[in-house]
């Protein structure tokens, strides 16, 4: 199954902030990070394989910019994403159930109890 789904949300707390508390939260490896002249984000997988890359462009409104399904104010985008090479397939565990009931809500709750917002899904498409 290709995982595909985007979070949006809007917080003060700056991406190193938001990564460490959520790694602490998840039990998540250590982050990767990088950045260009717009964006820094940081990746890393959970215990499904699932890439969890999280993004904080530098200005304000840049997410919608880039993507009309992103709120408007929000500044970070979480992407949850792994395709059949990311991980040993299991029909029985990663279908639309697992996407929808587990996974996504799994990081809802989790961001939103560390910033205390409102965390949207706003696109999404995870097929087989």
């Amino acid at each position: 199954m290709i995982i595909n789904e985007r979070l949006a949300f809007n917080s003060d707390y700056t991406l190193e902030e938001l990564i460490k508390l959520l790694r602490m939260s998840l039990s998540l490896d250590e982050f990767q990070f990088d950045n260009e002249n717009e964006n820094n984000w940081g990746w890393t997988y959970d215990e499904n394989r699932i890439e969890i890359n999280v993004s904080k462009p530098f200005e304000e409104d840049k997410l919608y910019e880039w993507d009309s399904t992103v709120p408007k104010g929000c500044n970070f985008g979480v992407a949850l994403m792994s395709n059949d090479s990311n991980f040993n397939f299991d029909p029985h565990k990663y279908d639309h159930d697992y996407v929808i009931n587990k996974l996504i809500p799994k990081y809802i709750c989790t961001i939103e109890q560390i910033t205390k917002t409102k965390v949207y899904y706003h696109r999404g498409n995870h097929l087989k």
